[in-house]
């Protein structure tokens, strides 16, 4: 669970910049392994675009699609 990441986006209107930093902060959270189907650099790395791209499906699901 990334706290940092879902403390820093509490209580804000959500926009795309809001969600690349809650993304950048939630892959410092993580410690991915490595293993045959990647590094934990390449792991960590998807980890802060998963996060923006659930926030921004989320978003547009609820009807409220990410604004700059």
């Amino acid at each position: 669970r990334a706290n940092r990441a879902e403390a820093v986006l509490r209580g804000q209107r959500l926009t795309a910049s809001l969600a690349g930093e809650a993304g950048e902060i939630a892959m410092g959270e993580v410690s991915p392994i490595s293993d045959a189907h990647g590094s934990a650099g390449y792991r960590r790395k998807m980890v802060k675009v998963f996060v923006k791209r659930a926030l921004a499906e989320a978003a547009a699901q609820a009807g409220y699609p990410l604004s700059n």
